[in-house]
């Protein structure tokens, strides 16, 4: 199970965001799940933000988490949370708001499937 982040913004300020995340080395590309870009407000620029093959190093591990104890067994580190990438991250979104945000899990092979009733994006305003 990977995590996944979806990114909209609006068309004026998507090129800016794009070159902020590039810039700490993130890898920006198109949403290709059509159920997570209808989230999205009609007219905004919706793109995947992943670090490596997915997302999971950007979002903030909780404790006792299933990703967490799998960090654990690798031997690392309780203390790496949340790490400075997401820190970093979030704040190149906070420079460039109105974000709107949302986070998925998807299991190996499930990139497009159905967002669950009722999923929601966030507001970084």
């Amino acid at each position: 199970m990977c995590s996944f982040l979806t990114v909209g913004i609006e068309a004026k300020s998507a090129s800016a965001l794009e070159a902020a995340l590039i810039a700490l080395r993130l890898e920006v590309g198109r949403e290709v799940n059509p159920h997570v870009a209808r989230l999205f407000m009609p007219g905004d620029v919706v793109f995947m933000v992943t670090h490596g093959a997915c997302s999971c190093d950007l979002v903030p591990l909780k404790g006792d988490s299933p990703r967490e104890e799998k960090r654990r067994r690798r031997g690392m580190s309780g203390s790496r949370k949340p790490n400075q990438l997401s820190d970093s991250l979030f704040a190149a979104l906070r420079a460039h708001r109105p974000v709107r945000l949302y986070f998925h899990e998807v299991a190996d092979d499930q990139l497009v499937k159905p967002v669950p009733t009722g999923a929601a994006v966030t507001v970084v305003e």
